[in-house]
């Protein structure tokens, strides 16, 4: 902290983005997706002793915040021809094709019938669900 003329000046100020105050006995501090800072904390909590909080984790929400700003950026599915889509380890590529007998096929590619597209992120996401509980089940036995 920098003291200039007598007035206590912050350099690295962190700027809380919301205070949500509810029936709560302890404080939180949450980083969000888009590295906002969401302070939750019980109803009558002063406001200073919020900010205190803040300045002796300062490291740990500046250290947080630069974790998330370097993480990729993913973007959302298309669901056309070629898209590639990760199963087990594996990538592969999105087929869509009009003769299938079921919803989604995984062979060398991951095919979807095209008379589905318009809900395939639930089919998909559905798919994904299925195959999980069948790896679940083996590995439990």
């Amino acid at each position: 902290m920098n003291y200039i003329f007598g007035v206590k000046e912050r350099m690295d100020e962190i700027k809380i983005d919301k205070v949500i105050r509810s029936h709560r006995k302890t404080i939180a501090l949450v980083i969000t997706q888009d590295t906002a800072l969401v302070i939750r904390a019980p109803f009558f909590t002063p406001l200073e002793y919020i900010q205190k909080l803040i300045d002796k984790k300062r490291f740990w929400i500046n250290r947080k915040q630069e974790e998330i700003r370097k993480r990729p950026i993913v973007k959302p599915k298309e669901f056309v021809n070629g898209e590639g889509f990760l199963f087990l380890g594996a990538s592969y590529r999105l087929e869509i094709v009009d003769d299938l007998h079921t919803d989604i096929e995984l062979k060398d590619t991951l095919r979807i019938s095209r008379n589905r597209l318009p809900e395939a992120k639930e089919k998909l996401i559905a798919w994904y669900k299925e195959r999980a509980l069948e790896k679940i089940r083996e590995r439990c036995e």
